[in-house]
């Protein structure tokens, strides 16, 4: 008889009758330790016990073994059959011990037991296994029926540190031998499983990219990291590559234009024998201000303005922000205030204090909107002086000009070669003259005349210009004093009368206030006398004796001044009328008889025609009467007399003689003598007929 069985496996043969032969009931079976090929245990004996031929034999190889048991057939009467033989076709049965196996994350993993290395493995072995178990950080791991020859899966770990994973693998021979279950312990160490990742840097800023578990995925401890030169656009320098480089991903990238250009690194991560799936660094790559050193002229106090440009100035991304601390500088200069984040231009003003050229030096960091901070550079911004002059006052008279020349220091800062330019002045009062002037060297000038007696105020605003600096417009005041203008006078006056002439504003000319005068001596006709010259008077005067008795003419030059303004001499020409200069005079007349006296000129002195005579009471004793006074206008001199006395009497005129315009002359006298006249009452005398009579008048 024959039977298959596997090894391990407990068979039981039972002789059928027919089938197998003559097979009485109950026979029983006895049998002793079989026989076998090759490496099998088990397989006891059995005496008369046991109705069937069973065992459990074990079969240590991989091949299938032949075991032959001798069994003896006997009923319970005792009758003992022949012997027959039992031929077990033992097939092995799989006995793999517990295996380990090292894999990746996501990497497939095949392990294939190995007869005698692990165990008992039959040839063409198919092994069985449900879902591993592991922790929750893994994932993967699907069962499998029946696979032939290799435990397999693949496997993710899902964490950065390493996770077991635990099959238990039921194998099972062609044969449908199964064995024990095994374990298939499978160590899934990391695998980084790195997402893209992104950075912000500046042109020449090295760029570290350090991933980081969790957040940028699966990122084991202690990976490396390798990558090629990076693929970008625009103009892009630097970006070498790099292999097995620990912890990041680095890199120094020079951007050559003004815009963001965009690097991208392909990464593969290396965690212990792992090789990661490649990823993504993709860098922004703003530019870094990489600007020349730049120059500029500017006036003192206007404000420059420069703004750097791309290409022309070196590398200018759009909104360059610059910041520069205050500057340096020769000379005095002043201004030039700090700025930060000060966008697109550069700007200051500065004012140069001195009346040369300076230069002032900028430190300038240019810095974008993304904190790309550039190299210093300078900025050299020449300073030519610009002037700035101070109020300037000047006193002119009318008619006289005036130069005004700005001087440095003196008159605040005037560059050597200014230019003045100004228009027709304001000016209070009647002014006339100021004309305009463009671009006059060195001084500021013009004649005024003032057409008033008053000081007057001319304002120029000139504008300096000192090479191509146009300065701020000064002030020029000018007190523009009067100078007097007096036109040609004349006077009428009276000989030997001072005569006082004050010339008047509007009437005679331009007259100001305490104008002074000077003159020589007068030139004049014949018969005059008198006209000393004068010097600084506040008016023209003089006294002139005309030695005639007809108007004579004396003719002055005068010269008028008002403080330092001397006007033009003018004529002022005297009339001067006779008066009347008459010597004493004396007349006899009788008591009681109207005398009368007539200066006859030459003889009595000077005597105008037209002379006319005033008078008071004369003086005399007390024995005249008579002798009143006359009013002005009298032709002559005249009155009535009586002396009552039988002696001369004396009586005295103080008589003034008076000529149209001239008034009265000096008073002279006209002494009139009075001899008695007799004035004898009625007498009476008696007398005889015939007899003389002598009558003798008593005084």
């Amino acid at each position: 008889m024959t039977t298959v069985t596997c090894s391990g496996v407990a068979f039981t043969v039972t002789p059928n009758n027919g089938a197998n032969g003559i097979v009485p009931q109950p026979t029983r079976y006895t049998w002793n330790v079989p026989s076998f090929t090759g490496s099998v245990t088990g397989g006891a004996s059995a005496i008369n016990n046991s109705i069937t031929v069973f065992g459990t034999l074990s079969n240590r190889t991989n091949e299938t073994q032949t075991v032959t048991y001798i069994v003896t057939p006997n009923t319970s009467a005792g009758c003992v059959g022949a012997d027959f033989t039992l031929t077990v076709t033992l097939n092995p049965t799989p006995e793999v011990t517990a295996m380990t196996t090292v894999t990746c994350s996501g990497v497939l993993f095949v392990v294939t037991p190995s007869n005698d290395t692990n165990g008992i493995v039959p040839a063409n072995t198919q092994y069985s296994w449900p879902v591993p178990t592991f922790t929750t950080t893994m994932t993967g791991g699907a069962s499998a029926t029946n696979n032939l020859l290799t435990v397999f899966g693949t496997l993710r770990n899902t964490v950065n540190t390493t996770q077991t994973a635990t099959y238990i693998v039921t194998p099972r021979t062609a044969a449908g031998c199964v064995g024990k279950s095994f374990t298939v312990t499978v160590t899934v160490p990391p695998t980084a499983e790195i997402t893209t990742m992104t950075t912000v840097t500046c042109s020449g800023v090295p760029f570290v990219v350090t991933p980081t578990n969790v957040t940028n995925g699966i990122v084991p401890d202690g990976s490396f990291y390798s990558w090629s030169a990076p693929t970008f656009t625009g103009t892009v320098q630097g970006g070498a590559s790099a292999s097995n480089n620990p912890t990041t991903v680095f890199g120094t990238l020079s951007n050559r234009t003004n815009t963001t250009q965009t690097v991208t690194y392909r990464v593969t991560p290396l965690s212990g024998n792992c090789t990661g799936a490649a990823f993504t660094v993709i860098v922004t790559l703003n530019p870094t201000p990489e600007v020349s050193a730049m120059t500029t002229v500017t006036c003192s106090g206007v404000a420059f303005t420069v703004t750097p440009t791309d290409g022309t100035n070196g590398i200018v991304p759009i909104a360059t922000r610059y910041t520069w601390s205050e500057p340096g500088y020769t000379g005095t200069v002043t201004g030039g205030a700090s700025a930060t984040n000060s966008i697109t231009i550069i700007n200051g003003l500065l004012r140069n204090r001195t009346n040369e050229t300076q230069t002032v030096t900028y430190i300038i960091t240019p810095r974008t909107a993304a904190n790309c901070t550039g190299a210093n550079f300078t900025l050299t911004v020449t300073v030519p002086p610009t002037a700035e002059i101070t109020t300037m006052t000047t006193v002119t008279c009318s008619g006289v000009p005036f130069v005004v020349t700005p001087t440095n220091v003196t008159n605040g800062i005037v560059p050597d070669g200014s230019f003045y330019s100004w228009s027709a002045p304001t000016f209070t009062g009647t002014v006339q003259g100021g004309a305009s002037a463009s671009n006059n060297p060195t001084t500021v000038f013009g004649t005024l005349s003032n057409r008033t007696n008053t000081t007057q105020t001319v304002t120029y605003r000139v504008t300096p210009l000192s090479g191509n600096c146009t300065g701020a417009a000064f002030t020029v005041i000018v007190t523009l004093n009067p100078t007097p203008e007096v036109s040609a006078m004349s006077r009428v006056v009276c000989n030997g009368v001072p005569f006082v002439v004050s010339p008047v504003n509007s009437t005679n000319g331009i007259v100001p206030q305490s104008t002074l005068y000077t003159w020589s001596e007068p030139t004049f006709t014949a018969s005059v006398t008198g006209g000393t010259s004068g010097t600084d008077q506040s008016f023209v005067s003089g006294t002139l004796t005309n030695e005639s008795n007809i108007a004579q003419e004396a003719y002055y030059s005068v010269t008028p001044r008002w403080n330092d303004c001397v006007g033009a001499p003018f004529s002022l020409t005297i009339y001067l009328n006779p008066t009347p200069v008459i010597t004493a005079m004396s007349t006899v007349t009788c008591s009681g008889v109207l005398f009368r006296v007539t200066p006859t000129n030459g003889t009595n002195g000077i005597v105008p025609i037209g002379t006319t005579y005033r008078w008071n009471m004369p003086t005399y004793t007390a024995t005249m009467t008579g002798g009143a006074s006359a009013a002005a206008g009298q032709t002559s001199v005249f009155g009535t007399l009586r002396n009552t006395q039988n002696t001369v009497q004396t009586a005295t005129y103080i008589v003034t003689p008076s000529i149209a315009n001239c008034g009265n002359g000096a008073p002279f006298t006209v002494t009139v003598t009075v001899p008695p006249t007799a004035e004898i009452t009625t007498m009476t005398t008696v007398t005889c007929s015939g007899v003389p009579f002598v009558v003798t008048p008593t005084n």
